[in-house]
């Protein structure tokens, strides 16, 4: 387990991650479990929530490996703040445009779109989604091995992935003037993508990039078992180590 870990500057703001009590923080407090028309929580201590300017804010402490938290549809992600494991966190309709930051480890994340100046922080993940895609936002997990993460839309306009240990990314469709990375230097199972413009692409024993590669610089290790490009590479460095 990490101890220290810098923060990115976009989630400056969660240090430092102190929960002293959830209750009052929002308007409605809540505890065990509570199910309303934005949203539903199991197996949980305590917190509170508010949905306010068009978007959902949570804040809980106490939650399992049994807990499970599900986002309505359509329903907007302000800042969600998890204190505890979770089962699963569902919200594969929502835009998240705030700050997501969950303490513990999560065995299924489901979401829509990471949009700019957005953040989901997670301390520990099995399996992530994106139905749709990042613009301008981060998505940080922290420790443990992440076995999949799939994103069914392109990441885009300096966002910026970094996955502890990672297993398979699948980006449906293209990675643009970003970063997928590892704090660690993990080295990732394989990447498949839709195409690549001017972008870090991490280190994986397989590539396979369906569209172009542009602009970008390349490194493959001794690791690296496959390269794959079916478009056109243009203006891109390819070294081997």
């Amino acid at each position: 387990m990490r101890t220290e870990r810098e923060r990115p500057p976009r989630l400056e703001a969660l240090e430092p991650r102190i929960f002293l009590s959830a209750v009052d923080t929002y308007a409605h407090e809540m505890s065990g479990s509570v199910k309303t028309s934005y949203f539903s929580l199991k197996n949980f201590d305590e917190g509170s929530w508010e949905f306010t300017d068009g978007r959902l804010y949570v804040d809980v402490v106490g939650t399992t490996s049994r807990s499970s938290l599900k986002i309505g549809k359509g329903v907007a992600l302000g800042d969600v703040f998890i204190d505890g494991d979770l089962k699963s966190f569902s919200a594969s309709k929502s835009d998240v445009k705030g700050v997501v930051d969950v303490i513990g480890h999560v065995k299924s994340v489901k979401l829509e779109d990471i949009l700019d100046n957005a953040g989901v922080e997670l301390e520990s993940a099995d399996k992530v989604s994106l139905k749709g895609g990042i613009d301008g936002g981060v998505l940080f997990i922290n420790d443990g091995y992440t076995k999949s993460l799939s994103i069914g839309g392109s990441v885009r306009n300096e966002s910026q992935i970094d996955i502890y240990r990672f297993g398979s990314v699948k980006i449906k469709g293209s990675l643009m003037n970003s970063d997928l990375s590892s704090e660690t230097d993990g080295v990732g199972t394989s990447l498949s993508v839709g195409s690549v413009q001017g972008s870090d692409l991490g280190r994986f024993v397989s590539y396979s990039i369906k569209g172009s590669l542009i602009d970008s610089t390349v490194i493959l290790h001794s690791f690296v078992k496959k390269f794959s490009v079916s478009g056109n590479v243009q203006s891109t460095n390819i070294f081997g180590d």
